[in-house]
């Protein structure tokens, strides 16, 4: 097939104009074609100059449907890759941002000692809040900060405005992320509302989570996400910090506070600091889970089986879900739930 042919073939067929987006749809037959195609394909993607155009685009957008995790329990987990970009403003929706009835409890790094962030925790925290149904914002008042220069929701400058505010959202203008530039990463926005009726922000309660120890060694994990809020505490604030080592930016700690609903409490911070100035956590026995109000379940779904990894679906315990490590689909009628340390 000559080669102007075969441009205005895959034109017509999949209706696109633009040459670059040809050269992907020109990625796939480089790899399932006849070698005369191939020949073809190649001829014309070196004489445009476009055979790396396709690489960054089909590679990133093969985890674009899977960003969202959504357990049953309450708890969503959103990744950041490829999900940059879209209005900036607090009323608009972003890509990286809870669901509704949910507020951000936690920062996650697999492995870049947290020079980005590549999944945000969000939880599921107002009960006794109306759900929106799908409808948009979901908290009555929203607006946008930057976490270079303004660390924290609240300003005692703009009380009226910023008080009983926690963190919802967080934006970037690249797909990666990234935080450790100096001058690229100047612009790094995250989106606070305010609580809905009933609930308040006990700022006696709060404290700050770090993202690493005493020596420097970040938090980054690719199973665990180490870097939360404690039971009933949201995220109020985060900040980066350049390395004195590296001089690169990294998360430094996001800052966390009780969520309290009717009369205002006071209740001191889940954690006590030694002498080095590092914190150890202790348990909240006030504190409880929780409940899911019944008005949310469509938001939120059970395990299913298209979950779970076919290539592993003939393994004694039945298919992994790459999800979950916890949930094995049992062949008995009971499920087996075993802990993560165990899997």
């Amino acid at each position: 097939m000559p080669v102007l042919k075969l441009r205005h073939y895959i034109r017509k067929r999949y209706r696109i104009i633009s040459d670059w987006k040809i050269c992907c749809v020109w990625y796939f037959y480089f790899f399932g074609s006849t070698s005369t195609m191939l020949r073809a394909l190649l001829f014309e993607a070196l004489k445009v100059g476009l055979l790396c155009k396709p690489l960054p685009v089909v590679i990133g957008n093969y985890r674009y449907l899977g960003s969202y995790y959504v357990y049953g329990s309450g708890d969503t987990y959103i990744t950041t890759y490829q999900n940059h970009g879209g209005p900036k403003t607090g009323t608009h929706k972003w890509v990286v941002e809870c669901l509704d009835g949910e507020a951000a409890v936690g920062i996650q790094d697999y492995a870049m000692d947290f020079e980005r962030v590549e999944a945000l925790q969000c939880k599921f925290m107002f009960p006794f809040k109306p759900p929106s149904k799908g409808i948009y914002p979901y908290y009555p008042q929203c607006f946008v900060k930057d976490f270079r220069l303004n660390f924290f929701c609240y300003d005692p400058r703009n009380s009226t405005l910023t008080a009983n505010t926690f963190i919802t959202g967080i934006f970037d203008d690249e797909l990666n992320f990234f935080t450790w530039r100096a001058v690229a990463d100047d612009n790094q926005p995250y989106k606070c509302c305010k609580t809905p009726k009933g609930y308040y922000i006990d700022y006696v309660s709060c404290y700050f989570q770090s993202t690493h120890d005493q020596y420097g060694e970040f938090y980054d994990s690719t199973t665990y996400n180490l870097v939360n809020c404690a039971t009933g505490y949201v995220m109020t604030g985060m900040k980066k910090k350049v390395n004195p080592l590296t001089k690169n930016y990294n998360m430094d700690w996001i800052h966390c506070c009780r969520l309290g609903y009717g009369i205002p409490a006071a209740i001191s911070p889940p954690v006590a600091y030694s002498a080095s100035g590092m914190p150890s956590y202790v348990a909240q026995h006030l504190m409880k889970e929780l409940p899911q109000s019944s008005l949310y379940q469509a938001q939120y779904r059970a395990p299913q089986h298209s979950d779970c990894n076919s290539t592993n679906a003939d393994s004694p315990n039945g298919p992994r879900c790459f999800w979950s490590s916890r949930f094995i689909p049992a062949r008995t009628k009971r499920a087996i739930y075993l802990p993560d340390f165990e899997d």
